[in-house]
């Protein structure tokens, strides 16, 4: 495959060559009733394109990685082996509601609110216009879990309601974009975790009440309601897998979490 990927490169510099050279006399600044630049592009196009193929197949070939030796897992494992105890944060619009919808207090955990009480989309995501969290100090939620012998803090980027706490570019439906806080909370907290010495980590959710993409088939319950399951629209499962991506893409590049911690399958 390297050889063929170097053949390519090497055709497709001498057949450029030979295509350009002077081979028409100029009319009028025209080259064979065509204007020079556009002879340059439609000359240059195919040495880009087999330039292009060339590289692909040069990283094609290239060696996969060795698999993780026993022992190189076992070094990459040691913190969390050795850590043992670690903050884990759920926080995320359902704050506001606090348990309560509609005068009533809904059981179960109050990140579920939306599944108990038997939401709508369009009621919950509401609550994003009170979600204000003025009060929020990531230096000190650091130095307590630290002071109580904590060696890392998990927080959930985003929740079964689909609201992230970050700033992501796919999606509106977080802290900065949609509360009147404005601010990126994992921010402050990821790099407050780093200065004080303890690991940073991430709860990601794979269920999602509120992308388009699935919707809720349960008796009693609105479509858009959350649920313990959710069905996928036609089509749906590759919409929100290239979602889901991109999201975890801009977590890890933008924060390097020391561990995804993953819920909702």
């Amino acid at each position: 495959m390297l050889v063929l990927a170097a053949m390519m490169v090497v055709v497709g510099a001498i057949s450029t060559f030979y295509m350009m050279r002077p081979q028409f006399k100029l009319q009028g600044g025209r080259v064979s009733g065509y204007p020079p630049a556009i002879v340059v592009v439609g000359l240059v196009i195919p040495f880009v394109i087999r330039i292009i193929c060339a590289g692909a197949c040069l990283i094609s070939a290239l060696p996969a990685a060795p698999p993780e030796t026993k022992e190189q897992h076992d070094a990459r494992m040691k913190w969390w082996r050795e850590a043992r105890f670690g903050l884990f944060i759920h926080w995320g619009i359902y704050s506001v509601p606090a348990g309560i919808y509609e005068g009533k207090q809904i059981p179960n955990i109050g990140e579920w609110i939306m599944n108990k009480g038997k939401i709508p989309m369009t009621n919950y995501q509401a609550f994003a216009k009170e979600y204000n969290p003025t009060k929020y100090n990531a230096d000190a939620w650091v130095k307590l879990a630290k002071q109580a012998g904590m060696k890392y803090i998990v927080i959930t980027s985003k929740h079964h309601d689909g609201f992230a706490l970050y700033n992501s570019r796919v999606s509106n439906y977080d802290v900065v974009d949609a509360t009147p806080y404005h601010r990126d909370l994992i921010k402050a907290l990821a790099a407050e975790t780093k200065r004080q010495g303890l690991k940073f980590c991430f709860y990601y959710s794979i269920l999602d009440w509120h992308h388009p993409s699935q919707y809720v088939d349960a008796p009693g319950k609105d479509p858009t309601a959350g649920n313990r399951t959710t069905k996928m629209r036609p089509g749906g499962k590759e919409q929100y897998v290239s979602y889901m991506k991109s999201q975890l893409r801009e977590l890890i590049t933008t924060y390097d979490p020391a561990v995804l911690w993953f819920d909702g399958e």
